[in-house]
C-alpha cells in the first residue's frame, strides 16, 4: 500500500494506522480548501490525512466528453500536489 509522501511504502500490520486519526475524503467536485471537510484542517497535522480517489463510476454513470474527464482528473492531481506543498498529508488513488 502506498501512502502519502514521507511515509514508507509498506503493508500495515493489523491495527497499524501510521498515526492517522482522521481521514478526510475529497472527490473531484470538491477541489477547494473552502469545502467543509478541509476548511478547518491545519497544514502539517500528521494525524490527519486527505484521501483523494479517482472513482471510475463518477466518470461513467452519465456520458461525459473525454476531455471533461481528463480535465477533472488533472484538476484533482494538481489539487493533491497543492495540498502536499502546503504540508498536508494526503494519499491519492
Amino acid at each position: 500500500m502506498r501512502i502519502a509522501a514521507g511515509v514508507a511504502d509498506a503493508t500495515p500490520t493489523r491495527g497499524d494506522t501510521w498515526g492517522v486519526t482522521t481521514i478526510r475524503l475529497v472527490l473531484g467536485d470538491q477541489l477547494t480548501r473552502g469545502v467543509s471537510s478541509l476548511a478547518d484542517m491545519p497544514s502539517g497535522d500528521l494525524s490527519q490525512i486527505v484521501l483523494m480517489v479517482e472513482v471510475q463510476a463518477e466518470a461513467t454513470y452519465v456520458p461525459h466528453h473525454r476531455q471533461k474527464v481528463a480535465f477533472i482528473l488533472s484538476a484533482m492531481r494538481h489539487f493533491a500536489d497543492a495540498l502536499r506543498a502546503e504540508g498536508v498529508r494526503r494519499t491519492y488513488a
